[in-house]
């Protein structure tokens, strides 16, 4: 349709309405008062904005991405921002029409306020309504007229192209019950305010799908306009829409993105005009949401160890007040800052901080991280409430922003820096992360910035300055032909292309080139960005798909898939060397086929599970390898999807035979380390009885020998006391053996040599062992020595030779005592009886078997328990010394027995290999000794302490028999309190070493730093070399173990006072 000028004059003549005329190449050739006005140009300077072009006034934002001028239509319908500054910018509905005047093509361009004073832009056209109302209605897109209870005034003809529906079936209908899908009816009557009161506002753009005649679906993009066709009439809504379905969707995000890049241009040149920082980046984030479609935005700004917010665009107050500054340390943050690739989140209410958008019914968030170098400075949120949107259609736009948005971070920041140094353009051209170059008329670089240095591959600006630029951009040329104009500055498209480097590379750029005019000479500005990037990215999928493809084929792990009736689909090497099938074999097979009968509805059912949704979990089975062995595996899987449809299951299973012997074997461990615990709990309750005992066994012991001492020889009560005495030392030997079982008892260490031991003890041996019984002995020759008490070895040699004696019983049977050097391994230790921390090494072995009865499993795991006994007269001790005597000697032991075949026990001790002291057996006390130390008087005060009624009464009396004052203490404390009354007037001290409140040890040392000369005896019921090792730096001058005689008492004081 083509109108004349006559038709213009009379539609401009019949309101106030803002227009404008250009021709086809931008040029402004008239506009209305009022709107020139508006743009701030005075009437009687109104002909400076005739030299301006509608380019540099106004910016389309409605159909996104659409240049100013359709060359294909007589008429259509825009939205605009119209100012000169961005502060002054306004929205208008918009009417391009063209016209011939004086014989060449214009377009008029009609603009009606987007937020209406109440007369609506139909009633600025009073008698020519109707022709305007036949413009509209032939416009390509779709113009809807509803009532505020969503009756439907008004149609065009474009529904019947585009969804099939006549006029005659719409006009009347409501629009909700007509025209929506049954899912989107509720919330399209929430957002356009259908059947509400009080102002109507609805949004300016929405998204909403139309059901076509044919019950298809059609996403339609709606811009809304609010009309009131005079100051009593009704209130209506315009709806003007254009699809976006499918490929049209496609073109309209990259019109978004080619638009935002437009927009990008004329934003950095507002920005270099000095506009604040807050209104840049909101320009920016307004700018993004109104092109691209979705919904609401935040931009954060990284302070300190927190995101700051710095602007937000259609978020509710209440929950910006919960979101304006958000902890680094918060994992959704976290997440947007490890990469400096977009992501996609979901909307989770559950989380902290995405959690508060749900409330706004967001759904989905787009987060655009911005780094500079290696350093995460900001990013940026947006979000929307539609499922349906997809991050691939947004992902070129999204990236589109992030680029500006590091430019801008980039600017301010160098903004920032200048303004503390002055030098603004300076500092801006060294650290703009990109190259910008500048190139006179003739093609020679006169500048380069430091990103230029880095890009052309040099070390400084000396090495291009005065070069042509077509040493490095050979389409130089290409670029600026069509640049040079006769405006002072111009900006060029932008271009890819590539460049060669100092260094002879090829690097492909993103090139945009500026022209400017100045003092009769042209000049160019050469914006370059690396886009290596995005040339490898089509790479790197490729890489990624052959990167899988050989971490599938190389995985230690097994890895296959299967389709939903577990025929393979995939296996990979790993899979194929556990099974033993070949990959033709396989293919053959389902993973029933592998997997054990036991298993099989197990697998089934996990199946089924993870198809109805269940977490991925880890599970073991067992599948049967080619050749029938079976193996077990830790399998885990997912479920393979196909646009949203499941299509099979992907699995990865480990092979963890291994790990199942390390099971049995830790088992094992644990069985032999429980015992071992066991042993050594019953060796401290054996020795505290012990030590319990040997004081009670002080009282009897003493008592009867003070008795003696009283008595005259030829008393028949002399003969009861003796026994007295000597069954209280039968009762002493029975602690000793529990002591030496509990590693506690009397050790006097010197080197043996185990064989020769063993020979000198064969005459003895030889009384104990049955007469039916031979005897085989092999001693080894030359055997290393062992440090030993010979005494302890002794018991431990005679023990075993008689339980193997007891073991023949009345029958026929032999004894073999053998000895020799074993070299033990570590695995060797482990699978001995029981486990101590014995190093492995050279060990001396003393073996001791039989062809006797031999011991069940269950016996043979009690044999070394105190107490525990299979005869009848015996009282369980005999192993049980010998495992305490071992212990205590450093070694370890093996048993082996069968019932009905015998039994044979192999001890071990470690090869002495040090030269040092080594303390000399002591000798026995001659028997005219007693004489002497009965007849021995001394004198002075003795301090006594000892815990023990009746251990302190006989040690008294003891000490008074032989000339001594006694001073007794009960306890530690008390001992120390009496000797610090007067240490002078004591000559001696007899302490028992564990006491309450103090222990001897503790009084001990206290009484040496007061009289460091005074001699002390200790007394405990437990050895000397065990008691020893906590005197490392002052020794007692006397050692007495319980329990003991008065004359031992006597013997260990007499040799204390005179320093023996």
């Amino acid at each position: 349709m083509r109108i004349r000028r006559d038709e213009i004059v009379k539609i401009l003549e019949a309101g106030n309405v803002n227009w404008i005329i250009t021709d086809l190449d931008g040029n402004v050739l008239s506009i209305s008062n009022n709107l020139g006005e508006l743009l701030g140009f005075e009437k009687n300077k109104r002909k400076r904005i005739l030299s301006k072009r509608i380019f540099e006034l106004t910016n389309v934002i409605y159909p996104y991405g659409e240049s100013i001028y359709v060359p294909e239509k007589e008429t259509w319908f825009q939205v605009w921002e119209v100012g000169r500054e961005s502060s002054s910018l306004q929205k208008f509905y918009v009417i391009g029409i063209k016209f011939v005047k004086d014989g060449a093509e214009n377009v008029l361009f009609l603009l009606f306020p987007l937020v209406d004073s109440g007369q609506g832009f139909l009633g600025f056209f009073g008698a020519n309504l109707s022709h305007l109302m036949g413009v509209i209605k032939n416009l390509p897109i779709i113009v809807l007229q509803i009532s505020r209870s969503g009756k439907i005034l008004f149609v065009n003809e474009y529904i019947n192209t585009i969804a099939g529906w006549d006029i005659e079936e719409l006009v009347g209908e409501d629009l909700t019950e007509k025209l929506l899908p049954e899912e989107v009816k509720d919330e399209t009557i929430q957002i356009l305010e259908l059947g509400g009161e009080g102002d109507w506002t609805p949004p300016s753009t929405i998204e909403v799908e139309i059901l076509t005649k044919s019950d298809e679906r059609l996403l339609i993009q709606w811009a809304c306009l609010p009309l009131k066709l005079g100051n009593d009439s009704e209130e209506t809504l315009l709806m003007l829409g254009q699809e976006i379905s499918s490929k049209i969707r496609g073109k309209f995000i990259s019109k978004c993105t080619k638009l935002l890049r437009s927009r990008c241009q004329w934003l950095c040149d507002e920005v270099r005009k000095g506009i604040i920082e807050e209104e840049a980046f909101e320009n920016l984030l307004k700018s993004a949401l109104e092109i691209s479609g979705l919904e609401a935005g935040l931009m954060y700004k990284i302070v300190g160890n927190k995101a700051v917010m710095v602007v937000s665009s259609e978020i509710d107050k209440d929950i910006l007040e919960k979101v304006g500054e958000v902890k680094l340390s918060n994992p959704e943050v976290e997440k947007i800052l490890s990469t400096d690739d977009i992501l996609e989140l979901e909307v989770n209410p559950e989380e902290e901080f995405s959690g508060n958008f749900s409330k706004e019914g967001f759904v989905k968030i787009f987060a655009v991280p911005t780094f500079v170098g290696e350093k995460p400075v900001a990013f940026s949120l947006f979000l929307t409430s539609r499922k349906e949107v997809l991050f691939e259609e947004y992902d070129n736009f999204l990236r589109m922003f992030s680029c500006e948005a590091k430019w801008l971070y980039a600017w301010y920041t160098v903004q920032e820096v200048q303004k503390r140094q002055g030098r603004q353009y300076e500092l801006l051209e060294k650290m703009l992360p990109y190259a910008l170059l500048a190139i006179d008329e003739s093609g020679t670089i006169i500048s380069c910035n430091k990103g230029g240095l880095k890009i052309l591959g040099v070390d400084s600006d000396e090495d291009v300055l005065n070069k042509e630029i077509t040493e490095f951009l050979p389409g130089w040329d290409s670029l600026v032909q069509n640049l040079k104009s006769s405006d002072d500055l111009k900006a060029g498209e932008i271009n890819e292309t590539e460049i060669t480097n100092a260094k002879g590379d090829k690097i492909p750029v993103e090139a945009i080139v500026g022209y400017f005019f100045l003092a009769s000479r042209s000049f160019y500005l050469l914006f370059l960005r690396d886009i290596t990037w995005r040339k490898q990215a089509i790479e790197a999928l490729q890489k990624a798909e052959e990167r899988y493809r050989e971490l599938f084929e190389n995985a230690n792990d097994i890895v296959y898939t299967h389709d939903l009736k577990g025929k393979f689909t995939s296996l990979n090497k790993a899979a194929l060397s556990v099974t033993g099938y070949t990959k033709e074999e396989a293919e053959n097979l389902t993973v029933y086929d592998l997997v054990a009968p036991e298993y099989i509805e197990e697998v089934k059912e996990r199946i089924r599970q993870k198809l109805v949704g269940a977490p991925p979990t880890k599970y073991e089975l067992e599948i049967i390898a080619k050749n029938g062995e079976r193996i077990p595996l830790e399998v885990s899987t997912r479920v393979i999807y196909e646009k949203g449809i499941p299509v099979g299951i992907q699995g990865i299973a480990r092979d963890i035979r291994d790990r199942k012997r390390a099971e049995q074997e830790r088992k094992r461990l644990e069985a032999q380390l429980l015992h071992t615990q066991k042993l050594e709990s019953l060796g401290i309750l054996a020795g505290g009885i012990a030590h319990d005992f040997n004081n009670i066994l002080v009282g009897i012991l003493g008592n009867a020998g003070l008795a003696i001492g009283k008595v005259p020889e030829d008393s028949p009560i002399r003969n009861y006391l003796k026994r007295i005495e000597e069954s209280a030392q039968r009762a002493a030997e029975l602690t000793n053996q529990m002591l030496a079982y509990a590693g506690k008892g009397i050790r006097v260490q010197q080197l043996v040599n185990l064989s020769t031991l063993v020979k000198e003890m064969m005459p003895l041996l030889s009384a104990v062992i049955s007469k039916k019984a031979q005897v085989e002995l092999d001693c080894a020759p030359n055997l290393p020595l062992i440090q030993a008490d010979p005494t302890q070895i002794h018991q431990v040699l005679m023990n075993l030779v008689v339980n193997a004696s007891e073991a023949l019983g009345d029958n026929p049977g032999r004894i073999l005592i053998r000895t020799g050097l074993s070299e033990l391994t570590e695995d060797q230790i482990k699978k001995f009886y029981f486990i101590e921390q014995v190093p492995p090494g050279e060990y001396v072995c003393l073996e001791v078997s039989d062809t006797g009865c031999g011991m069940s499993p269950e016996v043979m795991s009690k044999i070394f328990d105190p107490f525990f006994t299979t005869k009848f007269f015996g009282r369980g001790l005999g192993l049980a010394s010998v495992l305490g005597i071992v212990r205590s000697h450093g070694g370890t032991i093996k048993v082996y027995s069968e019932v009905g075949k015998g039994s044979s026990f192999k001890v071990y001790f470690p090869v002495f290999r040090k030269v040092g002291e080594v303390r000399e057996e002591v000798k026995r006390t001659e028997k005219d000794e007693s004489k002497i130390l009965a007849q021995w008087q001394g004198s002075g005060t003795i301090l006594l302490a000892d815990d023990e009624p009746e251990v302190i009464e006989v040690a008294g009396d003891t000490l008074k028999e032989h000339g001594f004052y006694v001073v007794y203490a009960r306890n530690g404390k008390e001992a120390l309190e009496r000797f610090k009354e007067d240490p002078d007037k004591f000559v001696g001290a007899v302490l028992d070493l564990t006491m309450p409140e103090m222990d001897g040890y503790e009084v001990f040392n206290e009484i040496s730093k007061i009289k460091p000369d005074m001699p002390v005896i200790i007394c405990s019921g437990f050895s000397e070399y065990d008691i020893s090792k906590r005197f490392s730096e002052k020794k007692p001058a006397g050692f007495i173990q319980k329990p003991y005689n008065p004359l031992e008492l006597i013997k260990s004081l007499k040799n204390a006072l005179e320093g023996k």
